[in-house]
């Protein structure tokens, strides 16, 4: 059981390590590609490395959420209604979290800009559309974690009862190799021969000769 739960959890890192890198590759390929119309006066350089870093500090607030989600999921006990507030809550401050982010951290220090929604008009710190955006850009990110989490809970499941089968066969083979045992044989009509003696002479006979 211990050596289960070990490769359980080796399992689950494995799994969303990997997960996680490739997500950051292609986030880091869509916003680069995406500054390439935004900031046409940057050079290639600059936005790549613009877009590495930004990407990272959205993890900050990107893997926290996915996680938290995760274990009220798994851990939480509770009423569904409380189950889902205690969701909205969470998707609530994350997305208060990436606005901060975005609005007083990437524009300003990295991008050396100012937020806009078309190119011209300031977009402000809370609005419809770009809360809207980071919204959507996060739901995304926890639904590609839950399905793979569900994905790798249900393989393991399945690799749990295929292990369990296997051993339960094993059992009852060794079961049947014990039956047919030349010394089991003997030992179980030797206890036959012993109580036939008491009851019927031919019957010590007949299994003597089995036995023979």
């Amino acid at each position: 059981m211990i050596i289960s739960l070990k490769s359980n959890r080796t399992s689950k890192l494995q799994v969303h390590l990997l997960f996680w890198i490739l997500y950051y590759l292609l986030e880091a390929y869509l916003d680069f590609y995406w500054s390439r119309y935004q900031f046409p006066d940057f050079k290639w350089q600059i936005r790549l490395q613009n877009t590495l870093i930004l990407e990272l500090g959205y993890f900050l607030i990107k893997m926290p959420l996915a996680y938290s989600l995760l274990h009220v999921y798994e851990k939480v006990h509770t009423r569904n209604f409380f189950k889902y507030l205690l969701y909205a809550l969470i998707v609530v401050i994350a997305v208060l979290g990436h606005r901060l982010f975005t609005h007083y951290i990437i524009y300003p220090y990295i991008y050396e800009a100012t937020e806009t929604l078309d190119g011209k008009h300031p977009s402000g710190f809370i609005n419809g559309f770009v809360a809207f955006n980071s919204f959507m850009d996060l739901i995304f990110m926890v639904g590609l974690v839950f399905g793979v989490e569900i994905t790798r809970q249900k393989n393991l499941l399945k690799d749990q009862i295929s292990q369990l089968k296997s051993e339960k066969l094993d059992q009852e083979l060794t079961m049947l190799k014990a039956q047919i045992n030349p010394h089991f044989l003997f030992n179980t009509l030797n206890n036959i021969y012993g109580m036939a003696l008491k009851k019927q002479m031919k019957l010590p006979m007949l299994s003597s000769s089995f036995q023979k």
